[in-house]
């Protein structure tokens, strides 16, 4: 099991056994539902492959046969994200360099700082977040701005960022699964 938290139950953190698989996790976290990331992680634990340092062995041609394999809709574009090399300790890493990482922008360098520091700082505007501040009133495009938003309905709701996002999430699921 895990040590890092899951933002919602069923996540695929709990698959991760270092911050490597977690790195993977994060950068493949994109335009794709929760189950079915969860399946693609687990399939690339099962070839060993989880793991960054592993993944980035490959070439760019081999990354996108095993990512397809495992089933992740994005092999092709995914695939140039693991030749980076990471510089920095990611047990430390701050927003900025998580951000510094090919493929990983505001939202996944938010929810790293949710999973691995449990921080509030950073609110992870995912699709479910970004309808319900749309719901709120809030237009804005601007990501520091939807951000700060996010924190002033959680301060309203009593919630701290995180609980907030969790209730969001897990009614977008469950939603999407119609229950």
């Amino acid at each position: 099991m895990s040590r890092y938290q899951p933002l919602v139950d069923e996540d695929w953190v709990q698959l991760c056994d270092n911050l490597w698989q977690l790195l993977t996790g994060t950068i493949l976290d994109t335009r794709i539902p929760l189950e079915r990331l969860y399946i693609v992680l687990q399939n690339l634990k099962d070839k060993s492959v989880l793991d960054y340092r592993n993944l980035s062995k490959f070439n760019e041609e081999e990354r996108a046969e095993i990512l397809k394999d495992c089933g992740y809709n994005f092999y092709n574009s995914k695939a140039r994200f693991f030749e980076q090399d990471i510089d920095f300790d990611l047990e430390t890493a701050t927003f900025e360099q998580m951000k510094s990482i090919y493929g990983i922008g505001d939202k996944l360098a938010s929810m790293w700082m949710a999973i691995v520091h449990g921080s509030n700082e950073y609110p992870i505007l995912d699709t479910h977040v970004l309808r319900f501040l749309k719901e709120k009133g809030y237009t804005s495009k601007i990501y520091k701005e939807l951000s700060e938003a996010f924190k002033k309905e959680a301060q309203i709701a009593g919630l701290t960022v995180l609980e907030l996002d969790k209730q969001i999430v897990e009614q977008g699921i469950r939603k999407r699964r119609g229950i």
